[in-house]
């Protein structure tokens, strides 16, 4: 049963970035209101999906000493990552005269991002079905603004609107690949680890922790006037909000 929920999942996940290439031919001024309150979003139901359910499910599982390892492994990974290929989590669609390395450099950067995607909704459906169906949503919630910033990036760096499609399909399914490569990774060395799918879940909490607070979060305060603050600062109330019902309601 959580094979098949990991492969929906998954699936519905990658879905998301046809939504993100729809985005992308609005006006730009709507554009970049809807980037930043999609983005707003996201950030509260990140950092919810880590504190209401991910993270506490993986205390209990792995202990203390043992989950905040793995939280901090998925931190300095994601930042290791970021840092090694130049790529950050991008969602500016105003970045112009871009050169074509880093366009592959972003595509690179997406595809890594997608597959600890797949992890993280992988690793939770095997510890539960409510931590699955949450880290699910806190992931299609951060993807869309993302995928949106990927596709604008990819464009401006040369690409064509084609093949930017393709490519950008073609990463989105790479978390599909991380979450049935988790499920199969976990059977398949059941006998010799034991919690590896607590172990993937801490990971992830760290890695959506990392997103939330060095992308998402800091962006709330970058030129924003009083009133469209308290706006976005709705926003992220709001997706932790939604987070925190799933919590509650599905058991």
């Amino acid at each position: 049963m959580a094979f098949e929920m990991i492969v929906v999942a998954t699936l519905w996940a990658s879905a998301v970035s046809f939504v993100g290439i729809s985005f992308i031919f609005l006006n730009e001024r709507y554009l970049r209101v809807s980037i930043t309150l999609l983005a707003r979003l996201a950030a509260g139901a990140l950092l919810a999906a880590v504190f209401l359910s991910l993270l506490p499910s993986a205390l209990l599982g792995l202990g203390p000493q043992a989950a905040m390892i793995a939280v901090f492994a998925g931190v300095v990974g994601f930042f290791v990552t970021e840092k090694s290929i130049g790529w950050h989590h991008h969602h500016d669609i105003h970045t112009r005269g871009l050169e074509a390395p880093l366009g592959w450099r972003n595509y690179i950067g997406d595809g890594i991002h997608n597959l600890c995607d797949g992890v993280a909704i992988g690793s939770a459906f095997l510890v539960s079905q409510p931590a699955g169906m949450i880290a699910t949503l806190a992931v299609i919630m951060h993807e869309i603004p993302q995928e949106i910033g990927d596709f604008g990036l990819m464009l401006r760096s040369g690409f064509d609107k084609q093949k930017a499609i393709v490519f950008n399909a073609f990463s989105a399914l790479l978390l599909v690949s991380g979450g049935v490569g988790f499920f199969a990774a976990y059977y398949y060395l059941l006998p010799f680890v034991q919690n590896l799918e607590f172990y993937g879940m801490a990971f992830a909490c760290g890695m959506f922790l990392y997103i939330a607070i060095t992308d998402l979060i800091p962006d709330v305060h970058k030129d924003t006037p009083k009133g469209w603050l308290h706006t976005q600062l709705a926003l992220v109330l709001l997706g932790i909000m939604l987070i925190a019902s799933v919590a509650i309601f599905v058991k």
